[in-house]
This record gives structure tokens, C-alpha cells and sequence, in this order.
């Protein structure tokens, strides 16, 4: 379970950092296309550059909380080997047939 949870924010990431790039071409191809000077463009870029980090860090912490949220349940290995060498000890003591 732990794996298709790092799995999916590996995936929520790698779409973010995506978005990231899509978005620096779409401010390359708006500077173009409206004849922004060459600093307007720099600018419009860095600020969604600046805005596509943001939500990235976003995704972050959300993935980060969902995941704590859904690992609390969860039993740690040592509570599974401690119930597994409880049951063993019980099993131990029930009579033989």
C-alpha cells in the first residue's frame, strides 16, 4: 500500500513539474504572439514560472497530509511482529488435540 501511495504523489509531481513546462511555453508563445518586448516576456515567464512552484509546493503538502492521513491506520511492522509472536505464545499454551 505504501508504494501505490508513493507511486500516485510521484505521479501528482511529475504532472505538476509538466504543467510547470506547459506553462513556460504558454508564455512564450503569449509574448510572441502579442509582441511583448523581450523583458515583458522574461517577466510574464518568470511569474508563471514563480506561480507553477507554488503549486507544486501545494500539491506537496496535500499529498504529504493524505498520505499521513491514510498511513495513521495503518500498523507499524514491529506492532505486526509483536501481534505475531503474541499469537504464537497463545497458540502455545492452548491444549493439544
Amino acid at each position: 500500500m505504501m508504494d501505490f501511495l508513493k507511486k500516485s504523489m510521484y505521479v501528482g509531481l511529475g504532472l505538476a513539474a509538466m504543467t510547470k513546462e506547459r506553462v513556460e511555453a504558454f508564455a512564450k508563445e503569449v509574448a510572441s504572439q502579442t509582441r511583448m518586448s523581450e523583458e515583458e516576456g522574461r517577466k510574464l515567464a518568470d511569474f508563471l514560472g514563480d506561480e507553477a512552484t507554488k503549486a507544486e509546493a501545494k500539491l506537496k503538502e496535500k499529498v504529504a497530509r493524505l498520505v499521513d492521513r491514510a498511513t495513521e491506520r495503518l500498523a507499524t511492522r514491529q506492532q505486526v511482529a509483536d501481534l505475531e509472536k503474541r499469537i504464537a505464545e497463545l497458540e502455545a499454551r492452548l491444549p493439544k488435540p
